[in-house]
């Protein structure tokens, strides 16, 4: 979700329900731990991407955000 460069993230558990705040958090932290500027959002992450962003860079974010999903499921 989101307008102009400003998008959110929203993610949930293996059942479809939306994650908890605790959780966020668990995500934000890897996510910034692997260099990936976000912010909290009430159930996932909130992307503020660099306007010099390339395909290339938009594709890196989500896959680190793809990869702190999973890892917070397992």
């Amino acid at each position: 979700t989101g307008a102009g460069c400003f998008r959110t993230v929203e993610l949930a558990d293996p059942d479809g329900r939306l994650i908890t705040s605790s959780a966020v958090a668990s995500v934000v932290r890897a996510l910034r731990r692997d260099g990936v500027v976000v912010h909290p959002g009430p159930h996932g992450v909130q992307l503020v991407p660099a306007l010099t962003m390339v395909d290339e860079d938009v594709d890196l974010v989500l896959a680190a955000v793809r990869q702190a999903a999973r890892d917070l499921v397992q």
